[in-house]
């Protein structure tokens, strides 16, 4: 059998949904409003699922990163709520998320 290898790899979320529907471990994440402000929800378990984070990208300060030593657990999925998008494409989130 081979050994496990732990590693991040990033969602690119730019609306509200499901970012990935399984079990994880959040290892960082990165909000950006390039036009408005973004607010970033973190939810497990679906849209009424218990918040676990929530994060604002300021379109004048740019990215907001945040990483998370230990990594936040999520036990269903990552459900992801962005309000005030704007209209740039670039308005969203990016999760690092821990694979093996």
């Amino acid at each position: 059998m081979g050994s496990l290898v732990t590693y991040s790899r990033p969602i690119r979320v730019t609306a509200t949904g499901v970012a990935l529907n399984r079990p994880t471990l959040l290892s960082a994440l990165a909000v950006t409003g390039i036009d408005r402000d973004v607010l970033c929800i973190l939810r497990d378990g679906g849209p009424t699922g218990q918040i676990l984070w929530v994060s604002e990208g300021d379109n004048g300060a740019g990215t907001n990163p945040q990483s998370f030593d230990p990594p936040i657990r999520f036990y269903h999925n990552i459900h992801v709520t962005i309000l005030t998008t704007g209209t740039n494409p670039y308005n969203g989130v990016c999760l690092a998320v821990i694979e093996h």
